[in-house]
């Protein structure tokens, strides 16, 4: 489906590096580790089929964007940054992501799998 061949371009991956980036910056973080960015394009990846099939059934208007993932990565990273600012720490890492994602699970549009 064209509307979303943007979730297997490589420079939608640079894309979420920059917002995880950004996000993290902005809440304090000096640091974190890369393997973020792993767990989210595996967990779009792994659903992707289902996501966009549940999304295609939407009127055009409805459906979700590069732009909504995008967001949804902000605000997964913020929270995890907090998880992190709450033990002190300004390395943003894995253990922050699960914990955020599995408290933000599926409002975190198209990153809302299980997997690791």
């Amino acid at each position: 489906m064209p509307e979303f061949d943007w979730m297997q371009e490589p420079e939608f991956r640079e894309e979420i590096t920059d917002r995880l980036k950004r996000a993290a910056a902005a809440a304090g973080m000096a640091r974190y580790q890369p393997e973020i960015v792993d767990r989210l394009m595996n967990h779009m990846t792994q659903y992707r089929q289902l996501l966009v099939e549940q999304e295609m059934i939407k009127t055009a208007a409805a459906r979700k964007t590069k732009n909504d993932a995008l967001a949804s990565v902000e605000a997964v990273i913020k929270r995890a940054s907090e998880l992190a600012s709450f033990e002190n720490r300004t390395l943003l890492e894995t253990r922050d992501f699960d914990r955020a994602h599995q408290e933000r699970f599926c409002m975190i549009w198209p990153f809302c799998g299980r997997g690791k």
